[in-house]
């Protein structure tokens, strides 16, 4: 179930699409390039999750942020609030917040890795990021190590996982 978040969260984009989609349709509304490029890269987005794309989470993520900005619409209707020139808009603002709350780890990896400069500071992150993996990982059983390997998770957290595994058949020879 955990692993599903996403493909949740893409479902309910996709019935909040259709269904203002047809609402949209009922009243005669016009729909614009915005909003057809945004369905068809919902679609593209839903069939990249099934293919298990590696880079689907940062597409989701960018797609997400252009429907913010207003490059792409998911519904034919805009509810948005202006900041200045600035135009927000409300609905994928609000998903692309659920998106960054489920994938928090990896948003904050990627940010850090944003603003740190050098090579070894980017090793000196990777390596605390997984001495953190680790202490929280410290207390599952060996069976529970196997089923989070087989789990997608980020590469720190894995080989923290197999240092601890290393470390335990260390100790029992």
């Amino acid at each position: 179930m955990k692993n599903n978040k996403n493909l949740y969260l893409l479902i309910l984009l996709n019935l909040v699409s259709i269904i203002s989609l047809f609402f949209g349709l009922k009243l005669d509304w016009s729909f614009n390039y915005q909003l057809w490029t945004g369905l068809f890269l919902l679609e593209i987005a839903l069939i990249a999750y099934f293919l298990k794309l590696k880079k689907f989470k940062l597409g989701f993520g960018v797609l997400l942020l252009f429907g913010v900005f207003n490059a792409i619409q998911f519904t034919p209707f805009k509810l948005g609030i202006q900041f200045y020139l600035l135009e927000i808009q409300v609905i994928p603002t609000v998903f692309l917040l659920f998106f960054i709350c489920l994938n928090r780890s990896r948003v904050l990896d990627i940010i850090q890795d944003l603003f740190t400069t050098s090579n070894k500071e980017k090793e000196t992150n990777k390596i605390s990021r997984m001495n953190s993996y680790k202490k929280h990982f410290q207390n599952l059983s060996d069976k529970e190590i196997e089923n989070k390997l087989t789990q997608d998770i980020v590469s720190e957290a894995k080989n923290a996982l197999i240092e601890i595994i290393k470390e335990r058949t260390g100790e029992k020879k």
